[in-house]
């Protein structure tokens, strides 16, 4: 079984990648793309909230599994 900090270590490895994948997607694809006008600063923002929000989660249903499986081989 993976420790808490285990979870969590992992769990922002993942969701940091994915915050410069989705940044970057974000500014070179998808507002370009619709016609958004969002400085670096504010793409940045809102890429973080959504980051965050990814980071709890993943957290949290890690923890629902691990505590659901422990003891299964």
């Amino acid at each position: 079984m993976q420790s808490r900090l285990g979870s969590l270590l992992e769990s922002v490895a993942n969701t940091a990648t994915g915050f410069v994948i989705s940044w970057l997607v974000w500014m070179l694809v998808v507002a370009p793309l619709y016609g958004y006008a969002t400085t670096a600063h504010q793409s940045f923002w809102i890429t973080a909230i959504f980051t965050v929000t990814s980071l709890a989660r993943s957290y949290l249903w890690r923890r629902f599994f691990n505590r659901r499986t422990d003891g299964v081989a």
